[in-house]
């Protein structure tokens, strides 16, 4: 079971950082059909897209799509920090179970 937890904590932490290469580094669009920001982005643009066009002034309207794109990136970068958290958090449990004695009271 250990080996399974940490194998699957590794693979959280390279999708993540996979992603965060994909979105902030690289230079040109990538297919983002299995990686978190496509996925958050696709999702959430829907759902804010739709309350933006029930506004009922156009100005209104642009103001609320505006908010769009700063508000995706700081929630990116939670989601990405949660993940991160959680896979490093399951290597570290996988690696603690591997017969190290508990540390005396």
């Amino acid at each position: 079971m250990p080996v399974l937890q940490a194998l699957i904590g590794v693979a959280v932490v390279g999708w993540v950082l996979n992603d965060v290469f994909t979105t902030v580094i690289l230079p040109r669009p990538a297919p983002a059909r299995y990686r978190p920001a496509g996925l958050l982005t696709r999702w959430t643009w829907r759902i804010w897209r739709r309350y933006a066009d029930a506004s009922r002034s156009p100005e209104l309207r642009e103001q609320r799509l505006g908010i769009f794109a700063p508000a995706i990136v700081m929630i990116l970068l939670g989601v990405w920090i949660v993940l991160l958290i959680v896979g490093f958090g399951l290597v570290m449990h996988a690696l603690s179970a591997e017969g190290r004695p508990p540390l005396p009271a």
